[in-house]
C-alpha cells in the first residue's frame, strides 16, 4: 500500500484454520527467482508431501541469497524504494490516460501495486486494441481475459511497473489514438 497501513491477508482472519496462505518473492524481486512460501497449518505436511514429488527444489544458492536479503533488511529497503517508483509510475500513467486516452474512459484508482485497469467508453472491443497495439510493438492484457462473460470487453489492464520515460509515454500516446479510433469504429456501427 502507499498510504494506508498494509491489508491483513485472509488467513490473519482464520480462526478454523481452513485458509492456505502461499505467497512469492516474483512480483516484488524477480520471477526468475521461484521462491516463495506458504502458511498451510493442518494441512502443511500433505502439501510438503506432494510437493515433494511434484515440483523441483529451487537452486539453494538462489534460497540462501534470498535468506540474507531478508536478514540483512535489505528486501524492506527494496520494498520501500519499489513502493515510491510504482507510485510515481501510477500517476505518470493515469496522467497520460487521461491526456491521451477518449472522453469517458475510466480509470482504478489503485492504493498499491502496479496495475491500471482502464475501462474505455461505448462498446469498445479491447481484444481488437489488444491486435493493433501489437502491430505497433505494445502490449496490454484485454478485458476478456479476465471473464468469462463479455462483461470487461470494453476494459484494458495496464502494467505500470515499468519505469515512466519517454518510450512509456509515446506507447500511452499511441494506444489512446488507437482506442480513441476504435470509439469511432463502435459509434460508426463497424
Amino acid at each position: 500500500m502507499f498510504e494506508l497501513g498494509r491489508t491483513k491477508a485472509l488467513k490473519a482472519y482464520d480462526r478454523l484454520d481452513r485458509v492456505i496462505y502461499c505467497s512469492s518473492f516474483s512480483k516484488t524481486l524477480s520471477p526468475g527467482v521461484r521462491i516463495g512460501w506458504m502458511i498451510a497449518g493442518k494441512y502443511q505436511q500433505e502439501i510438503q508431501r506432494l510437493q515433494m514429488f511434484s515440483t523441483h527444489s529451487a537452486c539453494s544458492v538462489t534460497q540462501m541469497g534470498v535468506a540474507a536479503y531478508l536478514e540483512n533488511g535489505g528486501y524492506d529497503r527494496h520494498l520501500r524504494y519499489i513502493r515510491q517508483e510504482y507510485r510515481k509510475n501510477l500517476s505518470a500513467f493515469q496522467l497520460a490516460v487521461q491526456q491521451y486516452f477518449p472522453e469517458g474512459t475510466q480509470m482504478t484508482r489503485p492504493t498499491g501495486g502496479f496495475i491500471l485497469w482502464v475501462s474505455l467508453p461505448g462498446r469498445v472491443n479491447t481484444q481488437e486494441l489488444h491486435v493493433r497495439a501489437l502491430q505497433q510493438g505494445i502490449s496490454i492484457a484485454p478485458g476478456l481475459i479476465f471473464s468469462n462473460t463479455e462483461q470487461f470487453n470494453h476494459c484494458i489492464r495496464l502494467n505500470c511497473g515499468t519505469p515512466w520515460n519517454r518510450e512509456a509515454e509515446r506507447a500511452l500516446m499511441t494506444l489512446g489514438m488507437l482506442a480513441s479510433q476504435l470509439c469511432q469504429e463502435a459509434a460508426a456501427g463497424f
